[in-house]
């Protein structure tokens, strides 16, 4: 069963039609309403605009005529280029498209047949080796290609590899297929990458997510705003990263990744602004977001980047949407949301497409809830956050032994278990945890295993006061045996950095 159907500004097609039969009326949309100001933000009309329904141009008007085919979509003087060149790639899967009318198109042609100010389609990209025959006529064993259609289809490329050019008069019928260079549609051309780098500007990539090709991606998203306060734990608009004492005073959102490798792509998008236009606000904001990996055990909002790794940040940009395209370790990530500047409110809405469910969720307390049970065991009074590099030069009881290690971080009954490293005795793991302690006299356990098919392998550990106090450098300690820290040593060491603190909003 598909996702349930959402109303475009709560309009209800069926009511809407009702209210126009019983007033006996034609619709007209309120979101955008037949005026010149709906067209064009910053720039001026092309000419005298007349708005006209369908009937008005034509005694039987048709959405579709006939069979699909993209060379039925052109923009006129009034369209959106880049919409129409979408609309066109889209036009050879039936259930995904549309058309616009036909109308005259007015650009300026290059010395090579392009078009200036128009939108092409990237339809296929090669690396193609020529054989020895091909290398003697153009001097080079690799060349690189791109292929273009023109949403027209006309107007094609003139240059060199277009069909008229040299270079491929000198292919035979049997060269262009064996390297590739084949061509499905009118309107599509090849050219050299270095000569669509020297003419086109401006490149837009357009994932279709879901689709046989790609395979089916799992979507989450969540509803959010930029929303200002005095109180720093309250405040919601903290500005981008470059704003360090209030960065992290933004929306974070928090989920995880369950297996090493998952492509994850990420996407935020402001609200619409062009009803407030009249009002002077903005088109859009620059707006961002940054990606950070986080302990596997976090349950709070982060406070300051002491040990967590900076795993992404997007283009900061006053464009609609911005994309974030990742593949991710295994763990837990937070995402920030931000607008450049700090102290201004807006609402966006967040997706993440993945290959597998991901949990996307807000971070929403600041530190653990006061409550009865925490009352009668103790509130927590001190924050650890501890992150393990490595563990180096571990035990091995014959030579040709298979190590297969991996972390068990604990702290009183919460424990927090890292990935296997496969076949090794110097595993870099960089795993982090963070606890909230009643008291410093609970310390901090670091575990190394080896990892077996019947009976896993105890091969070591460190045991942590981790006291406020404490340096908060990098550290190496050597493994010793079950029994506290004074337990007699074993082979192998650990690189940690721990970091404690009896302000639980400080981590």
């Amino acid at each position: 069963m598909g996702p349930p159907l959402k109303l475009f500004k709560n309009q209800k097609y069926q009511e809407l039609k009702q209210e126009c039969i019983k007033d006996s009326r034609l619709f007209c949309d309120p979101t955008f309403l037949p005026e010149n100001d709906s067209l064009f933000y910053n720039r001026l009309l092309p000419g005298k605009v007349v708005w006209k329904r369908p009937q008005d141009i034509c005694d039987d008007p048709h959405l579709i005529v006939g069979n699909i085919s993209n060379h039925q979509l052109t923009q006129g003087r009034l369209g959106h280029k880049p919409m129409v060149s979408a609309f066109s790639c889209l036009a050879v899967q039936e259930s995904h498209w549309t058309k616009s009318p036909n109308q005259e198109e007015q650009e300026v042609e290059t010395d090579w047949g392009l078009l200036k100010g128009h939108t092409y389609t990237m339809t296929d990209i090669r690396k193609i080796r020529l054989g020895e025959r091909l290398v003697e006529v153009f001097s080079a064993e690799k060349v690189y290609m791109v292929r273009l259609r023109n949403p027209l289809g006309r107007q094609e490329w003139s240059g060199p590899w277009s069909e008229i050019s040299e270079e491929w008069q000198q292919l035979t019928a049997s060269d262009r297929k064996n390297l590739g260079l084949v061509m499905s549609d009118d309107g599509e051309f090849w050219m050299s990458l270095e000569d669509f780098c020297r003419n086109f500007h401006k490149l837009n990539v357009c994932r279709n997510v879901n689709n046989p090709i790609f395979g089916r991606k799992e979507l989450e998203s969540v509803l959010g705003c930029w929303t200002v306060d005095d109180d720093p734990l309250m405040n919601r608009s903290g500005g981008c990263y470059n704003n360090r004492d209030t960065f992290l005073q933004n929306p974070q959102y928090i989920f995880t990744v369950p297996e090493d490798g998952h492509k994850v792509i990420m996407s935020l998008q402001q609200k619409d602004l062009r009803t407030y236009r009249r009002m002077g606000r903005p088109d859009n904001y620059i707006i961002g977001f940054e990606l950070f990996k986080v302990e596997m055990n976090r349950k709070f909002r982060l406070h300051h980047l002491y040990i967590q790794e900076r795993a992404g940040t997007s283009t900061y940009i006053d464009t609609r949407t911005v994309f974030l395209s990742k593949y991710l370790k295994k763990g837990n990530y937070v995402l920030v949301p931000t607008m450049f500047q700090h102290g201004r409110t807006s609402e966006f809405l967040l997706r993440i497409f993945s290959e597998v469910p991901v949990q996307l969720r807000e971070l929403t307390l600041d530190m653990p809830k006061m409550s009865c049970w925490n009352l009668a065991r103790g509130y927590p009074k001190v924050v650890t956050q501890i992150t393990v590099h490595s563990a180096e030069d571990l035990e091995k009881k014959y030579a040709n032994e298979t190590v297969n290690p991996y972390l068990v971080i604990k702290c009183g009954k919460e424990e927090v278990r890292s990935p296997v490293q496969k076949n090794t005795v110097h595993a870099i793991f960089d795993t982090q945890a963070i606890f909230y302690r009643r008291t410093t006299d609970i310390p901090i356990i670091v575990q190394v295993w080896n990892s077996r098919k019947f009976c896993d392998q105890f091969l070591g550990q460190v045991t942590l006061d981790a006291d406020p106090s404490d340096c908060r450098d990098l550290k190496s300690l050597y493994l010793r045996k079950k029994g506290g820290p004074t337990a007699k040593v074993k082979q192998g060491h650990i690189s940690f950095k721990v970091i404690s603190s009896d302000d639980l909003t400080e981590l």
